[in-house]
C-alpha cells in the first residue's frame, strides 16, 4: 500500500474520519472495490488557505455500475439531475460505460456538512485506463497522491498491480520528456502535469499554476508515492538510470538504446498513437517495433511523446466535460463552471502579485 497511496498524517486524521462517514452514505454491498479522495479539499495547495472551504473530490470504483446507480438512485436520488432520474440507472450506466472517459460524475452535493463531487467508474474501465492510458482521466489523477478511504485490494490484486504499472508508465514517460539530468522536484512536476497536457481547461477554467500548487506543498507525499518505485527502477536499470536520493537528483541515459527501452515500457495505446503520427512523416508502412526504434533515434524525441499524450488527454477532456455537463444539469453545471472560473481568476491575481 505504501507504493500506491499517500497515508494521512496525524493532522489529517479528522478528515479521514469525515471521508469514512461520507462513503457510508453510498451503497456498497460488496460492489465498491475502491474509494479515494483527491484535490484541494484533501491535500494542501498554494492559494487555498482554508481546505475545509473546498469541495471534496471522490472516485468510487465499482464492480457493477448499473447496480451501483440503481441502489444510489434509491438512497440519493437528488444527487442526479432531473434528466438522469428520468432516464434511470440503466441509461446512466450506459452513458458511463460508453462516453467520455468512462466516468459518471455527480457534483455540488451536500454531505456531512461538506460540499462533495463524486465520480463512478467500473473496475474494468479503470484497469484499462491504468494499463493502456485510454483517456488518462482517472489514471492521471492516480499519478498524484490520493487518499484511499475504502478498498478491497485483497479481492482484486489485478487492480493494485495496474495502479503500480500506471506509476511506472508515468516515470518512463517523464524520462523521455526531461533532460538527461534533473531533480526529484522536476520529475514530480512532470508526472503531475502529464494528465493536463492538451486539457482545454488549463487554458480556460483552471489555475495556471495548478501543477506547481499541487506538487510543491505535497513534496513529501510525492516522495512517499514514487520513491519506492524509483528504487526498483534504478535497481533494475543500473546501466541506464542513476538515482541519488540524498541529493534528490536523477540522471538517465539518453542514447537511442536507452530511449528504446523507455518507449517499450510505455502503455501500448500510447505507443500506437505515437507510431501512427510519427510514421505519417516517414510515409511508410512498418511494424510498431521498427517505428519505436526510429522514434528512439529521433533528435527531438520529446515532441512525438508529448504529442501522443496531448492527443489522449485532449479528446477525453472534451468528451468528459460534455458528459459531466449533461449529467449535472444546467443549473449545477453553470454553478460548477463558475467555481472553476473563480479559481482561475485567483491564480491570475496571485501570479500578478508575485
Amino acid at each position: 500500500m505504501r507504493i500506491l497511496t499517500c497515508l494521512c498524517s496525524k493532522s489529517t486524521q479528522a478528515s479521514s474520519n469525515l471521508f469514512q462517514r461520507i462513503v457510508r452514505h453510498f451503497p456498497d454491498e460488496g460492489n465498491l472495490s475502491l474509494a479515494f479522495t483527491y484535490g484541494s479539499g484533501v491535500f494542501p495547495q498554494h492559494g487555498h488557505i482554508d481546505m475545509a472551504a473546498n469541495m471534496i473530490d471522490f472516485i468510487f470504483v465499482v464492480r457493477d455500475s448499473e447496480k451501483f446507480h440503481e441502489k444510489n438512485m434509491q438512497t440519493n436520488v437528488t444527487h442526479y439531475s432531473a434528466l438522469m432520474r428520468k432516464l434511470g440507472s440503466s441509461r446512466v450506466a450506459h452513458f458511463q460505460k460508453n462516453y467520455g472517459a468512462r466516468v459518471f460524475y455527480n457534483t455540488l452535493i451536500n454531505c456531512e456538512g461538506r460540499l462533495i463531487k463524486y465520480g463512478v467508474i467500473s473496475n474494468s474501465s479503470l484497469q484499462s485506463d491504468l494499463l493502456n492510458w485510454d483517456s488518462l482521466y482517472i489514471a492521471g489523477r492516480l499519478h498524484k497522491p490520493v487518499n484511499v478511504v475504502h478498498h478491497y485490494f485483497e479481492d482484486n490484486p489485478e487492480l493494485m498491480l495496474a495502479m503500480r504499472q500506471n506509476l511506472l508508465s508515468a516515470i518512463f514517460t517523464s524520462f523521455l520528456l526531461l533532460p538527461e539530468t534533473f531533480s526529484e522536484m522536476q520529475l514530480y512536476h512532470q508526472v503531475a502535469g502529464l494528465s493536463y497536457l492538451g486539457d482545454f481547461r488549463m487554458t480556460f477554467g483552471e489555475d495556471k499554476d495548478k501543477i506547481r500548487n499541487i506538487v510543491e506543498p505535497n513534496y513529501q507525499h510525492f516522495q512517499d508515492l514514487y520513491r519506492p518505485i524509483l528504487d526498483n527502477v534504478t535497481s533494475d536499470m543500473q546501466d541506464f538510470v542513476s538515482w541519488q536520493p540524498a541529493l534528490q537528483k536523477l540522471q538517465v541515459d539518453s542514447s537511442p538504446k536507452a530511449r528504446h527501452i523507455y518507449l517499450e515500457k510505455l502503455p501500448l495505446r500510447l505507443q500506437i498513437r505515437m507510431a501512427r503520427e510519427f510514421d505519417k512523416r516517414a510515409m511508410q508502412i512498418r511494424d510498431l517495433e521498427e517505428i519505436l526504434r526510429s522514434i528512439a533515434r529521433f533528435g527531438n524525441i520529446e515532441d512525438p511523446v508529448r504529442d501522443a499524450v496531448i492527443h489522449t488527454v485532449k479528446k477525453s477532456a472534451w468528451n468528459q466535460s460534455i458528459l459531466s455537463l449533461l449529467s449535472a444539469g444546467l443549473i449545477k453545471g453553470w454553478r460548477y463552471s463558475l467555481q472553476k472560473i473563480r479559481k482561475m481568476s485567483k491564480g491570475i491575481v496571485r501570479s500578478w502579485r508575485t
